[in-house]
């Protein structure tokens, strides 16, 4: 696939030079999931937890894979080239596909007339961030699982029943130094944007149950020392997001 993506990217390029337009054509390449071994030459485990598969040593740092929303199943490259407009660089904003639908209609002259999710990336893609509308979060659920991507936290809930999980995971790319104990005022936002992001929709096949105050209080894990590895990860970093060519 990788091999394909290549040879023909060079074709369309090639094609957009002979027709005149590359200057002024944007290319996106993206991916719609992290990681897939699922079903590949009799391969892949996604009910284990998408374990690296032996022979292709291609899975990366990142916990889950494709059907989950841990970062292996969200995380993916993510790349915009236009020559007349994109300045070349490498962007740390998290940003998600959500947000190409603004950014074409922006670079159309389209308004936009309904609330949306997305912001336009063209700030970004100018090479002026400090355009960039403010902070936000991100919210993803598959079945029972949740998670939150808050500035540099990504909270983590595979179950209603189970602890809220808590990384700095431009850090902790593994995703191993939990530290919800340490920030409950974060664990407490991120629970607050599950319970008021999500809608039940009658195509869902299971439904993510509400857990009372009492009951998410009761779920907090107690405060406990960090282990040696996670010590340095009391103060938030930064992020890195998508790079634009």
């Amino acid at each position: 696939m990788v091999m394909r993506l290549d040879r023909f990217t060079g074709q369309l390029v090639s094609l957009l030079k002979q027709l005149g337009i590359y200057e002024r054509t944007v290319i996106v390449i993206a991916s719609d999931n992290g990681y897939s071994q699922c079903g590949y030459f009799g391969r892949g485990r996604a009910d284990i937890g998408w374990p690296e598969d032996e022979f292709f040593r291609n899975k990366g740092p990142f916990r889950g894979g494709q059907c989950s929303v841990p970062e292996g199943g969200l995380r993916v490259a993510f790349f915009i080239h236009q020559p007349s407009k994109v300045d070349p660089g490498i962007s740390d904003e998290p940003v998600w596909l959500i947000d190409l639908y603004p950014t074409m209609a922006e670079l159309a002259g389209v308004e936009i007339r309904r609330p949306i999710d997305g912001h336009s990336l063209l700030a970004l893609m100018a090479g002026r961030p400090y355009e960039f509308p403010g902070r936000r979060h991100f919210y993803w659920e598959k079945r029972d699982e949740q998670a939150i991507r808050l500035g540099p936290w990504k909270a983590y809930q595979s179950h209603p029943a189970r602890p809220m999980e808590l990384y700095l995971v431009e850090d902790d790319t593994h995703c191993e130094c939990d530290l919800a104990a340490h920030y409950p005022e974060v664990v407490a936002e991120a629970e607050r944007i599950m319970r008021e992001d999500r809608v039940d929709h009658p195509w869902t096949t299971t439904r993510v149950r509400s857990r009372s105050a009492s009951e998410r209080s009761a779920r907090r894990p107690k405060s406990r020392p960090l282990a040696g590895g996670c010590r340095g990860q009391l103060d938030p970093l930064e992020q890195s997001g998508a790079a634009f060519r």
